[in-house]
Order: structure tokens, then C-alpha cells, then sequence
């Protein structure tokens, strides 16, 4: 029997500055790994953090409600990725 088995590490890094008020950029790191079971099958797992400045609401969730008065947001997936 042949095992298709792959791991791969992933990991990223963005900012933003917003020049249409002071103080309100933002940075983003996050990390994550793939780890393929078979030639159609995935699973994952990512964390991510981003630090806004005191006039920012940049959020993990783009439906989040913004509120700005969280400076560190935090977010983690996981999962099971099958492609039919």
C-alpha cells in the first residue's frame, strides 16, 4: 500500500497604517501547518493575532462587530479539509 503523507508549516505577517487618522494601523502575524492524510484528504489547524493601535478595530472576523475597544484580537481554526 502506498501513504500519501505531507506536512507543511505556514506562516505570515501584515500591517496596515492608516494615514486618514492617527493612531489606527494595525499588524497581523499568524502561523499554521497542513498535514495531508491522503491525496484528497487535509487536516489544518492556524492561529493568528492582531494588534490594533487605540484607534483601530481591525478584527479577525470580518463580521465581527467592531467595536474598537479591543486592542489584541486572537483567532484559531481547525479542522478536516475532503475534496470529492
Amino acid at each position: 500500500m502506498l501513504r500519501y503523507l505531507s506536512a507543511k508549516l505556514l506562516a505570515s505577517y501584515g500591517q496596515v497604517s492608516d494615514r486618514t487618522l492617527s493612531d489606527a494601523g494595525a499588524s497581523k502575524w499568524a502561523i499554521g501547518a497542513r498535514y495531508a492524510l491522503s491525496k484528497r484528504t487535509e487536516l489544518y489547524a492556524d492561529y493568528a493575532h492582531i494588534k490594533n493601535d487605540s484607534n483601530a478595530s481591525f478584527t479577525i472576523n470580518p463580521m465581527g462587530n467592531g467595536s474598537g475597544t479591543s486592542v489584541g484580537v486572537n483567532g484559531l481554526d481547525f479542522g478536516i479539509k475532503h475534496t470529492f
